[in-house]
Parts: structure tokens; C-alpha cells; sequence
């Protein structure tokens, strides 16, 4: 097949929906398939780039003033058009609601082109990391919802990460045939008992204490806060060590945060962790911390449990379908960070557990999140809008014939 991948935020930005864009591409390569992507670029005039053995069609764009390592385009109707053209795609798959994918839906319409949507977003996303987010939560919330609905009902066939996040496309009034298609993880990339030596030189990390984990985006969505204050208290059963992989709006806050709770030299920044570290950094902790509200599945979740990692995770959005309380990590109420240093304790307290967890969770990815599970399915996606696109020509064009002149 010819895919067109069309999105608001793609490689190299580093949020969780732009890293799974780019690892479906080069794995619809391999498995044969020709696949283009048009997404913004960093410049006020469009061009054209190679990514590995496919293009990147980048759309000019301007900054986001709340976000600048983010851009939008307010010009990609016609622009969308000629790279259709050009393409000339089996299927389109758009993976955001924003005026690039408006566009595309419109022209695919217009063209008779089969489109897949995969949704990424909740409002949480983008209203926890305003300033006075919390607030406009309430109001605001449905009325995003309710517009993420109206763009994807008007596709052949949508997708999102979890039978929890498709069910919010529901109940929210989604009509479009729809699919749970997870992100997958490479279990051959991500895995157990790879070497750390190099990395623990190079942050200089404390040899002599358990290291804890949360890695993505260091922004404000994400509750970070909540993982730093549970801290004093889980430091008090057990001497360990916090690492704080990634970059985000929210890491200068954080960092004077960790100095008012002085826990400045238990707690290690690592910034921005080039891909090719990953694996590494998954394996120099003993366990993995996610405190966000605000999760259709999670990437980062998933890399750990691949390493085998237990997950201690608020029980929240669709983070309790990876986070089998009990089994391969615990849950704890959301934003109490007194709950989540008594999961910690709790989980360190028996070696047993932890490797036991730790298993527990390689075995979860390794049966239902491989990334040769999500391919399959993704191609199937395809396959299916190509079918009911066809199916709604010849009923469109029977319906034509019958109506007479």
C-alpha cells in the first residue's frame, strides 16, 4: 500500500504521539509498503526533506507561543492538495485534529481517498500546561471533546491507543467505525539486562542505591510534583535515588521544588535522552513512576515494561491497563503522592516482588504490545477504510442510477 501520513507534530519532537508516528513509518517500510509524511516544518516556507528512505513533506509554519519547539500552519489547504496529487495515496492517516488534518480530511473527501484517524489527545494535554489550566478544565473540556469528535466522525475508520481511549471517543459521539490498535514497543530494542556502565559514568549516578525512573516529557501535564514529594517520605524507608529523564516547560519549577523538599541531591535531571539510549536508561532503575492524569496508553509505560520494569502508576486514564494492580506494579489515587511513597515502599520491600513484577510486565508487552501486533493491525485499518470507501462509492453511485435524470 501508498500511505500518506499527515500530522501536526512529527520527528524529531519528542512527545509520545510523534515518536509512535515515526516508528509505524519505518516499520510499514520494512514490512514493504511506500509511506510519505507531510507535516510541519521549522521554517516560514515549505520544503522537502529525507528521513532514512522516505520523504517528509514539510509545511510552513510559525511557533506556538505557549509551546515554540511546536508548530502550527494556517496555510496547508492547497498545499494539501498537491501533495495528494503528487503521492497519490491508497489511504491517508491523519494523526491530529488541527488545520493539517482538516485539510486532508476535506480533500480526501473530495477525492474519494480512504482516511484512517488515530487519536492521541485528550484536553488535559493541552489545558494542564496553561497557566490557570486547572480552571478552564471544567468548561472547557467538553467542548474540546466535543470537536475531536466532529473531526473524526468524518473519516472512514478511526483508531486510538486502548479499548479506554476509544471508549472516550464513544461516549463523547463517535459514530466512525472504530479500533483499539496499541503503539506497540520493538521487544527486541527494549529489554532486560542491558549494559549501564556508560551511562551511570556519564550522569554520574550513585552505584550503591536503587534508582527510580520516570521518563517523557518534563511538562506540567504530566504531575511530576507528585513523584518529588513522595519522595521524602519514600527516602525515609528506603534510600533511593530519582531519575528525571526528559525535557519540558515544567523543569525549572521542578528543580525549585526539589530544592524546597531538599531532596536536590537525590534527584538526577538526565534532559533529553537521544533514542539510541533508551534501552539503557530503562535499566538502570528498579522501577518506573508515571504520575499523569491524563494517558490513552503511554510509550514510555510500555518501554519500561518491555525492560521489565514493574509500573507504580496513578490509576488514572488508561494507565490501569498496562498497571495490572498487584501483578505487575500497584496503582495509586491520583495526585496523592503519600499513597504513591507507600506503593513504592511497599513494592521495594520484597526482592521477590520486584523481580516477579518485573516479569509479569515484559510478558504483558511481549503478548499484546509487540510492535508486530500494532502493524498488523494498522495494516488491517487500511485495509478496512480502503473497503468502505469502495463500498460507499458503489452504494453512492447505485443510489445515482436509481434516482434516474
Amino acid at each position: 500500500m501508498n500511505i500518506l501520513l499527515v500530522t501536526e507534530s512529527y520527528w524529531p519532537n519528542i512527545d509520545g504521539g510523534a515518536l509512535f508516528e515515526r516508528r509505524l513509518v519505518l516499520s510499514l517500510l520494512n514490512r514493504g509498503h511506500s509511506v510519505s509524511v507531510w507535516a510541519p516544518g521549522k521554517k516560514s516556507s515549505s520544503y522537502v526533506e529525507m528521513d532514512q528512505h522516505y520523504y517528509i513533506y514539510r509545511e510552513k509554519s510559525v511557533g506556538l507561543l505557549i509551546n515554540p519547539a511546536y508548530r502550527v500552519s494556517f496555510w496547508p489547504f492547497w498545499t494539501c492538495r498537491s501533495i495528494i496529487k503528487k503521492v497519490q495515496p491508497d489511504c491517508i492517516h491523519v494523526h491530529n485534529a488541527g488545520p493539517m488534518g482538516i485539510a486532508a480530511i476535506t480533500w480526501s473527501r473530495l477525492l474519494h481517498i480512504p482516511i484512517v484517524a488515530t487519536n492521541h489527545f485528550m484536553p488535559e494535554n493541552l489545558l494542564l500546561n496553561l497557566w490557570g489550566g486547572s480552571y478552564l478544565l471544567p468548561p472547557a473540556k467538553d467542548a474540546l471533546w466535543s470537536y475531536i469528535t466532529w473531526f473524526h466522525n468524518r473519516c472512514d475508520f478511526v483508531t486510538s491507543p486502548t479499548p479506554t481511549a476509544v471508549d472516550l471517543l464513544v461516549s463523547h459521539g463517535l459514530n466512525t467505525t472504530a479500533l483499539a490498535v496499541t503503539n506497540g514497543v520493538d521487544t527486541s530494542i527494549f529489554r532486560p539486562r542491558l549494559d549501564t556502565s556508560g551511562l551511570k559514568k556519564r550522569y554520574s549516578l550513585p552505584t550503591d542505591k536503587p534508582l527510580l525512573l520516570y521518563l517523557g516529557r518534563v511538562n506540567r501535564e504530566k504531575c511530576i510534583d507528585t513523584i518529588l514529594r513522595s519522595l521524602p517520605r519514600i527516602r525515609q524507608g528506603q534510600d533511593v535515588h530519582l531519575l528525571i529523564a526528559g525535557e519540558g516547560n515544567d523543569r525549572r519549577r521542578l528543580e525549585r521544588l526539589c530544592r524546597g523538599l531538599m531532596i536536590e541531591e537525590s534527584v538526577t535531571f538526565m534532559g533529553h535522552v537521544p533514542e539510541e539510549d533508551k534501552p539503557a536508561v530503562y535499566n538502570l532503575a528498579k522501577v518506573f513512576l508515571i504520575a499523569s492524569p491524563a494517558e490513552l496508553q503511554s510509550i514510555a509505560v510500555l518501554e519500561a515494561m518491555a525492560s521489565g520494569l514493574p509500573i507504580i502508576a496513578a490509576d488514572a486514564g488508561a494507565l490501569r491497563e498496562l498497571c495490572n494492580d498487584g501483578e505487575n506494579g500497584y496503582l495509586f489515587k491520583l495526585g496523592c503522592h503519600n499513597d504513591l511513597a507507600q506503593k513504592v515502599l511497599q513494592l521495594m520491600s520484597e526482592r521477590r516482588d520486584l523481580d516477579s513484577f518485573g516479569k509479569r510486565s515484559r510478558k504483558i508487552v511481549e503478548n499484546d504490545h509487540d510492535t508486530k501486533v500494532a502493524l498488523r493491525l494498522y495494516e488491517a485499518a487500511y485495509q478496512g477504510a480502503i473497503k468502505l470507501r469502495v463500498k460507499n462509492s458503489m452504494e453512492l453511485r447505485a443510489a445515482s442510477k436509481d434516482a434516474g435524470p
